[in-house]
């Protein structure tokens, strides 16, 4: 179209040439305008742009669907731009004025004939069926991806909702993470119950020997934590007396001897180990390894010390020697081998199995204790492997068993502040009365 009205503008100028009285205005005007209603190709594809009336997409989450939806629109924007604009016819020109003023009338009369004989026809576009198909298509994907983000923004709300009445703090303890999370909780005691706490942690769960998934870097960093927690440890002694109304303690963070391993593997664990040389809590540490498929982990040397001060006040408090050690080799080894002479280790880990006092003990058979050892201890000192209701009820039960008839032995062991219910629990199935803090480890 261009060229034309190049090439029309030139054959006017050498009319102006000829005449030089404004006609050659008029003639381009003609031209133009005849020009501009002949008949034109169908409108190119618009590509998929961003609409300039929207500085962004609506469907925000997916990118395909935005550009999609946002060139679409731009399509539809250009189009009721070009409608409006064309929808009026042009202006009519005054040839009769034009007549008036310029002196070559015939040529006036010429172009006046030319544009009143021609009646271009008017401009439209036939959609191809593709074209169609696409523009529908376009639409129900839109339709879609709407209802989709508005199911995503009720759900998140929802969620939203569901994080603020249950977001943790750090005042928050495990027993209110377990009422908030039930199903969890109910997981956790299943596993604990099974022995199954490895099966999260290893990549192939037939196998014990199978490598861990967390890494070397990474257990090292979490045992690293596990020991700084060691210097906020506490430990109590549960004492028979008539009930008081301080009886309720503030408890302190845990961080104890773990020992348990899995069913029908009494033999799991290290070697056999020679005990004739521990006789104190630093050389029990320095010479003793923790065996993490039967989750052991120590306590610091200022607790070990510590329970062992408060062990001994127990005994010259009850008057009687002998102490059972649930589950917690690491005090028993750093006591003197003379006191050792009266006390019994109950664990799992067999490695132990040669030593003085050793007795194989399962909390998940607790009743599963020698005759000889029902009524018989004056102190008893536990550390469960996991902090659960089921796990602390069995080593009660053992506890209860193990404890002289007259119910005045005493019972040492260590917590967390958020599990005083689960202590008092314990209190009524051991029948004791009063809880008294004796230390606390910093």
């Amino acid at each position: 179209m261009n060229s034309a009205i190049r090439r029309s503008a030139q054959r006017l100028s050498s009319v102006d040439c000829l005449s030089n009285d404004g006609s050659v205005l008029i003639g381009i005007r003609l031209y133009l305008t005849h020009v501009f209603f002949l008949p034109s190709p169908p409108y190119p594809r618009l590509s998929p742009i961003l609409s300039p009336h929207r500085s962004s997409p609506v469907f925000k989450g997916d990118h395909e669907l935005s550009a999609l939806v946002a060139g679409f629109r731009a399509w539809t924007a250009q189009a009721d731009t070009m409608a409006e604009k064309f929808a009026a016819p042009p202006t009519p020109i005054d040839f009769a004025s034009a007549k008036k003023s310029v002196r070559d009338v015939a040529l006036v009369e010429g172009l006046e004939k030319m544009y009143n004989s021609s009646s271009p026809p008017a401009l439209t576009y036939e959609w191809s069926k593709d074209d169609q198909a696409k523009k529908s298509q376009l639409i129900e994907d839109a339709k879609a991806g709407l209802a989709f983000t508005q199911e995503m923004i009720e759900d998140t709300q929802e969620e939203i909702v569901y994080l603020r009445l249950n977001k943790t703090t750090r005042d928050m303890s495990t027993s209110d993470m377990k009422e908030i999370y039930p199903d969890i909780a109910e997981e956790v005691e299943k596993e604990i119950e099974n022995r199954e706490w490895f099966k999260d942690t290893l990549s192939n769960e037939s196998s014990m020997d199978s490598t861990p998934i967390i890494e070397e870097e990474e257990s090292a960093l979490i045992l690293k934590e596990l020991k700084e927690i060691s210097n906020k440890h506490s430990s109590y002694l549960h004492q028979s007396s008539k009930p008081t109304a301080s009886s309720s303690p503030k408890l302190q963070p845990l961080d104890s001897t773990r020992s348990a391993g899995k069913e029908n593997n009494k033999d799991a664990g290290k070697d056999e180990l020679d005990d004739s040389f521990i006789d104190d809590a630093t050389t029990f540490l320095n010479k003793t390894s923790e065996n993490r498929e039967l989750n052991q982990y120590w306590y610091s040397k200022s607790t070990i010390e510590t329970l062992c001060n408060a062990i001994r006040e127990s005994i010259d408090i009850c008057g009687g020697r002998r102490v059972a050690f649930l589950s917690t080799p690491s005090l028993f080894f750093s006591l003197t081998k003379d006191e050792r002479d009266h006390c019994a280790l109950l664990d799992f880990d067999t490695s132990w199995k040669s030593s003085s006092g050793y007795h194989f003990y399962d909390f998940n058979d607790p009743e599963g204790i020698e005759e000889h050892q029902r009524g018989t201890f004056d102190v008893i000192v536990i550390d469960p492997p996991f902090v659960s209701h089921s796990v602390w009820k069995k080593y009660a039960t053992t506890a209860r068993l193990l404890m002289r008839q007259d119910r005045t032995a005493h019972v040492i062991t260590t917590t967390v502040d958020e599990n005083a219910q689960l202590m008092s629990t314990l209190f009524d199935l051991l029948s004791l009365y009063e809880l008294r803090i004796v230390c606390t480890c910093n």
